[in-house]
C-alpha cells in the first residue's frame, strides 16, 4: 500500500480522468450508432461521434495531467 497521501491522491485522480475518458469513448460511440441508426448513415457518425468523444477524452486527460503536476 502507499503510504504517501499525496502520491494515492494524484494516482485517484489521474485513475478518475482515465475512467471518464473511457465511458466517454463508450458513449461517444453508442450515441453515433443510435444517429446512424435514426438518419441510415452508417458508418459514419458512429465513427465521427467516437473519434470526436477520443479526441475530447485526451485532451481531458492532458488537462487533468497539467493540473496534477503543478
Amino acid at each position: 500500500m502507499l503510504s504517501d497521501p499525496k502520491k494515492l491522491r494524484t494516482m485517484m485522480i489521474v485513475a478518475n480522468a482515465v475512467l471518464t475518458k473511457a465511458v466517454g469513448v463508450v458513449l461517444g460511440f453508442w450515441g453515433g450508432f443510435l444517429l446512424d441508426k435514426k438518419y441510415g448513415t452508417s458508418p459514419y457518425l458512429t465513427m465521427l461521434c467516437g473519434v470526436t468523444a477520443m479526441g475530447l477524452g485526451i485532451w481531458y486527460l492532458m488537462w487533468v495531467l497539467k493540473k496534477v503536476k503543478k
